[in-house]
């Protein structure tokens, strides 16, 4: 009793490996979930907000729930603010997902939050490739790698490596070289951490670098 958000710290540990039986993470799960239904105002613990997305993924239905979790926390209303930039970008509504990093990332800012601002301006480059705007998008991502670097966290200094070196390629195809030697650090980070799905990323861009060299 009183040890719920710390129950659910633990479980969500559990079910971020590979547990072997996808029964048991599936009842776990569901365990989980409902213990944070039980869970009417704001969690002593935000940062379960991250650990709940990363295991369960993109869930609008949940937006209400996650809202009151976070309260007035400005940090956990800053993390809101990015996962629901993310979602109106799988969305398709690249202008609510603009304006909504665009508050998370001041909300970081104001927290100090290096990993926070590092993915948000990591998105905000993707905005900024996607109107057209090459060089704006690397200077956002070369501010993002100072962050990921000072941290020394090797996946999301993989992402921001593989983004940067994706924009290289589309800004100009003569910078090839350039892109593919981002994409191979990329390649080397996200293999040490272990993150397969960064792995295949950086692969793809090594490939694409290739075929635009000859």
């Amino acid at each position: 009793p009183g040890l719920t958000e710390e129950y659910v710290v633990c479980a969500l540990n559990a079910l971020s490996g590979d547990g072997g039986d996808p029964a048991a993470d599936e009842r776990l799960h569901a365990r989980v979930d409902g213990l944070l239904d039980g869970c009417a105002g704001p969690l002593g613990l935000p940062y379960l907000l991250v650990l709940w997305s990363v295991v369960a993924g993109p869930r609008p239905a949940a937006n209400e729930r996650a809202l009151a979790h976070a309260g007035e926390d400005p940090w956990a209303r800053a993390l809101l603010d990015m996962g629901l930039a993310y979602q109106k970008q799988y969305a398709g509504e690249a202008d609510g997902s603009r304006e909504l990093v665009s508050r998370a990332l001041k909300g970081f800012r104001a927290a100090g939050d290096r990993w926070g601002m590092a993915n948000c301006l990591d998105l905000l480059g993707l905005h900024a490739q996607l109107r057209g705007q090459g060089a704006h998008a690397l200077e956002l991502l070369d501010e993002g790698l100072v962050h990921v670097r000072e941290l020394a966290a090797p996946e999301e200094t993989s992402d921001l490596l593989r983004s940067r070196a994706t924009v290289l390629l589309g800004l100009d195809p003569g910078r090839a070289d350039e892109a593919a030697a981002g994409f191979g650090q990329a390649l080397e980070l996200a293999r040490g951490a272990g993150a397969a799905d960064k792995v295949a990323g950086a692969r793809r861009g090594l490939g694409d670098a290739a075929r635009l060299s000859g």
